[in-house]
């Protein structure tokens, strides 16, 4: 059972009792000892030995509690009745109170967070609404709980432990540059909630709510499509969802006006854009694009990339949002073309590559371009060789300055021309780390 103050402050009352029995007992045997010359019975002296371990144990446990909710932990021998004890479980209920109404709070506020998040083009998506069932019976029991009588899947959601906390982390960090702890945290979902979920929310497909509800400049309905900025989202860690051009809505709800303290560089150039002509604004538009990526919110880049390309077809942008989106997928892929959704999408993006993909006499142009493809072609080359990843690493610009870059490139190219996977279910590492090393070495 867990040790709380509640389960010790039943033990110490227990405690109490013993000690008091054994203060009684003690007088008699005491009395015994000088009228008669009896000598204390073995059976005393057995509860003693016991009142004593009880009274070791319960010190422990308190201590131990006390030292869990951020009380400076007394000395052990400072201890010595079961009045210093009492005194000292005392201030632990009070520090414990506190402890227990924080993580209360933060509990709920996770709960709530995941009853907010939508599928971008399924309002019955049956994955998340088990997610979200299975959270709205949690935030019942939580909230009807005693700050004191917490449980385990409580203290899990704030620890990060409980599998709802980590289907909101996956959501919430899917663009984060720790590639490694991504994996097992989409791992750990697909386990524990189930693959589509864990998919779902590494490609963008879910959201929350606050992220599109509020904008930091006055815009109308009109307007919606062509930039949706949250400073809140942004300063909160929040990032936005890269989806398939399917998913663009070509209906929206009008965003409240609000009031805004500071804008970025891509913010002033979007309201710059918005009091313009937009037919007339495709330099401003496509520098845009590029401000996005360089502000690193490149899946709301990719958003305004695919609205241009709705809602102009006479004029495509100068780089395409397929290749924004494949920067995006290409960093988490795991599996093969058959076997993983990343990489199907990677597919179809990758099977518009060609050599107009480039600009002709455009050196930095084409170098960046380049760039883009390689990040977004090396990790799908090993692992998701279908995807003729390869073919894109073998048509780099890369220009002066990066040979050795376009070596390395052309060696993941080679082996992904065979078409073997590696197989990473197995941890067959050798392969790779042989790839890696030939690379570390030309690099």
């Amino acid at each position: 059972m867990e040790k709380n103050s509640v389960n010790l402050l039943l033990n110490l009352d227990i405690l109490k009792k013993n000690f008091s029995n054994l203060s009684d007992e003690l007088f008699k045997s005491n009395e015994a000892l000088k009228q008669s010359l009896i000598p204390p019975s073995v059976e005393l002296a057995e509860q003693i030995r016991i009142c004593n371990q009880e009274f070791e144990q319960l010190r422990s446990q308190v201590l131990q509690l006390a030292e869990s909710v951020g009380l400076t932990k007394p000395p052990t021998d400072k201890i010595i009745s079961v009045r210093h004890l009492e005194t000292l479980l005392k201030n632990v209920i009070e520090a414990e109170k506190i402890v227990g109404e924080k993580v209360k709070l933060r509990a709920l506020e996770i709960l709530d967070q995941i009853l907010r998040i939508r599928h971008s083009d399924n309002i019955d998506f049956v994955p998340l609404n088990k997610c979200q069932e299975q959270a709205r019976e949690l935030h019942h029991v939580i909230s009807n709980l005693q700050v004191t009588e917490l449980n385990s899947q409580a203290k899990a959601l704030v620890s990060g432990e409980h599998p709802l906390s980590k289907f909101l982390r996956l959501i919430i960090e899917r663009e984060s540059s720790d590639y490694q702890g991504l994996e097992q945290l989409q791992t750990d979902v697909a386990q524990l909630l189930g693959m589509s979920v864990a998919l779902a929310a590494l490609t963008g497909k879910l959201f929350l709510l606050q992220e599109f509800q509020s904008t930091t400049i006055t815009i109308n309905t009109e307007e919606v499509a062509i930039l949706e900025v949250s400073e809140s989202a942004q300063d909160s860690g929040k990032v936005d969802n890269p989806i398939t051009q399917q998913e663009i809505p070509h209906s929206v709800t009008p965003i409240p006006e609000v009031s805004v303290k500071k804008q970025t560089e891509s913010q002033e150039i979007a309201a710059s854009i918005l009091k313009s002509n937009l037919e007339e604004s495709h330099s401003a538009l496509e520098y845009l694009i590029w401000q996005l990526i360089y502000e690193e919110k490149i899946s709301l880049a990719f958003h305004l990339g695919c609205c241009w390309e709705i809602n102009f077809l006479n004029i495509k942008p100068k780089l395409p949002s397929w290749i924004i989106r494949a920067v995006i997928l290409g960093h988490h892929v795991r599996y093969e073309v058959g076997f993983g959704e990343i990489a199907n999408f990677l597919m179809d993006d990758f099977a518009n590559f060609s050599e107009s993909s480039f600009a002709h006499g455009e050196i930095e142009y084409n170098q960046a371009v380049s760039l883009f493809l390689a990040a977004s072609a090396l990790r799908p080359a090993l692992l998701a060789p279908n995807t003729n990843a390869s073919d894109i690493l073998n048509h780099l610009r890369l220009g002066e300055g990066l040979n050795r870059l376009f070596e390395y490139c052309q060696i993941i190219a080679n082996y992904g021309c065979q078409h073997y996977a590696l197989n990473t279910l197995r941890g067959r590492r050798n392969r790779l780390k042989t790839f890696v090393c030939r690379g570390g070495n030309i690099l």
